[in-house]
């Protein structure tokens, strides 16, 4: 992979920020499983205080990605382990809008309905961007 091998250039500190800005940029085009592949590189190299917050994005791109193929209560799941990360990080961090993000998740649980040990969406559901703070 091209993107990967300019990733791989650089300090550990480059590393970390490349990762990080192509994994929000294949998130933001619902490419939720490669966008969690290159958060996990991000969290391998990210020093000790990053390791938290690249680990909830590892966790709301799995879950999107369950998400995206009907698997919710795996989706339901990793959401919920991604806000208790998330939540030390409001509500701005690495330039995320990390409040906004945790907004949408717990929209998203007002938006799916258990039933039968099963999770159904009742509504069409808006699609989340990692954003910056601006």
């Amino acid at each position: 992979m091209a993107v990967e091998d300019q990733a791989e250039a650089g300090n550990t500190v480059d590393i970390v920020l490349k990762y990080f800005e192509l994994g929000i940029s294949l998130f933001n085009n619902q490419e939720y499983y490669l966008a969690h592949e290159c958060f996990e590189k991000a969290w391998v190299k990210a020093n000790l205080e990053n390791k938290l917050f690249l680990q909830g994005l590892v966790q709301i791109s799995v879950g999107s990605y369950h998400f995206a193929n009907g698997n919710y209560i795996n989706a339901f799941k990793q959401y919920t382990k991604c806000i208790n990360k998330m939540e030390k990080f409001s509500p701005v961090y690495m330039n995320i809008n990390v409040e906004k993000l945790i907004c949408w998740i717990n929209d998203l649980f007002l938006e799916m309905n258990l039933f039968n040990n099963d999770i159904v969406v009742t509504k069409k559901i808006k699609l989340i961007y990692l954003i910056n703070s601006n």
